[in-house]
């Protein structure tokens, strides 16, 4: 008599699941293209994040600005990796700077966790340069 159970036979409940969404939503943009408006991303879960990398971003000043789709959505910039290896934030949906180094620079937008709401929905990044 064989028995099966769990460990030596698939559950065929694993079979019909859904992979899960990718953790971190990732955008590439070259400095040379910028501006950038309303660049539309789809976030798929609570524990996802998109980050932005500028690459080859020159001195000066640069804005940065988050929407969603839902106006109560609870989405922002969570904070900047700098070309040094350095970072800043958190900050809100809206941020202007003035780039101090030439080089990459990676944009990680998240939600809040000091904050309650979704954060699923469609985003829209504009970069200004």
């Amino acid at each position: 008599t064989i028995i099966l159970d769990s460990i030596t036979e698939m559950d065929s409940a694993s079979i019909i699941m859904p992979p899960p969404p990718s953790a971190v939503i990732e955008v590439r943009i070259p400095a040379e293209t910028l501006p950038v408006t309303r660049l539309q991303k789809t976030i798929d879960s609570e524990t996802q994040s998109v980050q932005v990398l500028i690459t080859d971003l020159e001195p000066g000043l640069l804005s940065f600005s988050i929407a969603h789709s839902r106006p109560d959505a609870n989405i922002r910039i969570s904070h900047v990796k700098l070309p040094d290896g350095s970072t800043d934030g958190p900050f809100g949906q809206q941020w202007s700077f003035q780039a101090q180094q030439k080089g990459n620079y990676t944009f990680v937008i998240e939600k809040s966790n000091m904050a309650s709401g979704s954060q699923v929905g469609d985003l829209f990044i504009t970069i200004e340069k």
